[in-house]
């Protein structure tokens, strides 16, 4: 089965792309038809314990301000605004259908600034504007579509004096149960490690 992905994606892109839309048009479709007070929705950093142990971890630190990209449905973003109720915290959503449920789930969060654009340019205008303060927690977790924004997201923050940077679906050397995003550049295959994020970083 993963062969057979491997050279759609290669050499069928756009059967590929059709066949992964229709995988998951009943659930999409589903949940569009159901109103945003009857969704169910999971747990932050999609659940995984030892996320939240780590952002638990940080909020002892005098962090300055608080990042994410890739909203979703703002599960990650709940958190973040909870653990750190007196300093901003931004999170960004480029889709229409995420960007309209997370202001609704959001509505009653006073330090989220919801914006709708691309992560890096995002980034970009937050660093332009001096939003970060002296330390920023940022989550990078955009990386879904056949855009994977990972280097241009580090490239915008790579100017910071000092951040922590936190990025989901990253390989952990020597840990290979871990599981981690590839990203194809033709027929390159694209780990997210150390060696792909390296160049970004300067």
């Amino acid at each position: 089965m993963n062969s057979l992905k491997h050279f759609l994606r290669i050499r069928a892109p756009f059967i590929f792309k059709f066949a992964r839309a229709a995988k998951h048009l009943p659930s999409r479709m589903k949940r569009v038809f159901t109103p945003y007070r009857l969704r169910t929705y999971a747990e932050p950093f999609h659940g995984d314990k030892q996320w939240q142990e780590l952002v638990a971890l940080f909020a002892k630190f005098p962090i300055t301000s608080c990042v994410e990209t890739g909203t979703y449905h703002a599960d990650t973003t709940l958190y973040l605004a909870k653990v750190f109720p007196n300093i901003p915290v931004y999170t960004v959503e480029l889709a229409g259908e995420y960007y309209r449920e997370s202001v609704w789930r959001l509505r009653d969060s006073k330090n989220v600034t919801l914006i709708r654009d691309s992560s890096p340019r995002a980034l970009e205008r937050l660093a332009r504007e001096h939003r970060f303060g002296g330390l920023p927690l940022v989550f990078l977790d955009a990386h879904w579509y056949d855009y994977w924004p990972i280097l241009d997201e580090l490239r915008e923050l790579a100017s910071l004096p000092k951040a922590i940077i936190m990025i989901d679906d990253f390989e952990v050397p020597g840990k290979e149960w871990f599981q981690y995003d590839v990203y194809y550049e033709g027929e390159k295959k694209l780990r997210n490690n150390l060696d792909f994020i390296r160049p970004a970083l300067g």
